[in-house]
């Protein structure tokens, strides 16, 4: 067990804040020195992550707009959409139809005749009601009999319910109706009920659909949604019609029979326009970020991390002259971006005319497409660009792995440094106590040395007083 040392009993010294300042005073440089290295190299690091995020964004917004057949989208658009709505895919084909909604599909209903709401069906061995829809049947076992509140109640719970949703009707002075409803529309899902009571009696069940002018439905067929295009008339059993014109859905909200609306399928100018905004928006976005990782900031101010950095001004330097580019040898009347309403600021950030885009896009979008999507095209040329930075290995892994490792060795050299410091404040510590020892038998020593002095026969004391 290593002895207990009281520090400075010998001497009065504070050896332990002696040691603490002699120690600081030779690792406080260092350490600092290690600090302002590592705050500029986090700081570079950082901005080479905020960089590398811009780029990839620029990237991402370019495959919106790299093949041709994002410059081939069509969309449908409905002449009145209360009527129906419609959407194109790329099955679609340009071109405009007359579509008249005729009638819209229901959901098969049965209702009942009015009865007593204490009244009670069936009640004998066998007595039952059959359910059936689209092939699949079910059984309500009414051996018991039920009132139409219980009959409700018994055919909602069915666990085999191939559906049908039953609710009651309240009437008047405690008479109500059961009314049966189908849980998908279209005559396919027609609801077929057999009745057996031993008694005799029925429920009464009626079709209560209605067509558009108000009258009864007289034929289930009925049920169906009928819509004509150009002159044909096309059923089908639910309002989503997906497969009467290649590639337009449409969804059916209204009938209107004999009106007929025009549904144009044409080139989805929006959805292009949108792509090309968003690669804009993203380069834009990358300026902002060049300028703010590695812009000069004015005098008496500090610089960003990057301030003079090669590689920063050199990624803004060839993205501009590649967007400044004229191209040859396409098709169309358009070379250039500012052809398209595309024009570049003093600020390097660019500028899209959205009514010049929509003139371009209606004149000749393939042309536009061309632009982007050509072997030489934008897209292609400023991929390669961003590319030579973002790829694995590229000039961004190259200088983060470098900065990564420079900080790892500042951590080594720390705790190098650390080592050290702590050796030197062992050996301090040692040496001031072993001082403060030694210079605690001196002083025993003196006093014991001037106590004998003073107890000598005829020794001169100061002190003392003659008689």
């Amino acid at each position: 067990m290593a002895a207990l040392v009281a520090s400075g009993l010998g001497s009065g010294l504070d050896i332990s804040g002696l040691v603490s300042k002699l120690v600081a005073a030779e690792g406080d440089p260092a350490k600092a020195q290690l600090t302002k290295q590592e705050t500029k190299l986090t700081a570079q690091f950082s901005a080479l992550g905020k960089l590398k995020s811009a780029l990839s964004a620029v990237q991402s917004s370019l495959s919106n707009i790299d093949q041709a057949s994002d410059f081939a989208g069509l969309e449908a658009t409905s002449g009145n959409e209360d009527l129906f709505t419609a959407t194109g895919d790329a099955d679609a084909a340009a071109g405009q139809y007359q579509v008249q909604v005729e009638r819209l599909a229901q959901p098969h209903k049965l209702a009942s005749a009015t009865f007593a709401n204490d009244q009670t069906f069936g009640g004998s061995d066998g007595d039952s009601l059959a359910l059936t829809v689209d092939g699949q049947a079910f059984s309500i076992d009414l051996a018991e009999g039920k009132t139409l509140a219980a009959l409700r109640d018994a055919i909602n719970s069915a666990e085999d319910n191939p559906g049908v949703r039953a609710t009651l009707v309240n009437v008047d002075d405690g008479h109500q109706a059961l009314v049966l409803t189908a849980t998908e529309t279209g005559y396919s899902k027609r609801i077929e009920v057999t009745e057996t009571f031993a008694a005799g009696g029925s429920l009464s069940l009626a079709t209560a659909n209605r067509d558009t002018d108000g009258n009864l439905v007289g034929d289930l067929s009925e049920l169906d949604a009928a819509v004509t295009i150009d002159g044909i008339t096309v059923t089908r059993s639910t309002n989503e019609v997906a497969d009467a014109i290649d590639g337009v859905s449409l969804s059916l909200g209204k009938a209107d029979p004999g009106q007929p609306t025009t549904l144009t399928v044409g080139v989805d100018r929006g959805g292009i326009a949108s792509a090309i905004a968003g690669f804009v928006q993203s380069y834009n976005a990358l300026v902002s970020t060049l300028g703010s990782v590695s812009g000069y900031k004015g005098q008496g101010v500090s610089q960003p991390a990057l301030f003079g950095d090669a590689m920063t001004r050199s990624i803004g330097d060839r993205l501009r002259t590649e967007l400044g580019r004229s191209l040859s040898g396409l098709d169309g009347d358009f070379s250039a971006l500012a052809d398209i309403g595309i024009t570049t600021k003093t600020d390097g950030t660019l500028v899209l005319d959205g009514g010049k885009l929509d003139e371009a896009l209606a004149a000749d979008s393939a042309a536009v497409g061309a632009l982007f999507t050509s072997e030489q095209g934008y897209t292609s040329r400023l991929d390669d660009i961003l590319d030579s930075y973002l790829s694995a290995g590229g000039i961004l892994q190259t200088r983060t792995d470098g900065i990564q490792t420079r900080m790892d060795d500042i951590g080594d050299r720390r705790e190098v440094l650390d080592r050290r410091l702590a050796a030197l404040e062992d050996r301090y510590t040692r040496q001031f106590n072993a001082l403060d020892a030694l210079v605690g038998q001196l002083t025993a020593t003196g006093d014991y040395l001037t106590q004998q002095l003073d107890s000598l026969p005829g020794a001169y004391n100061p002190n003392s007083k003659s008689s």
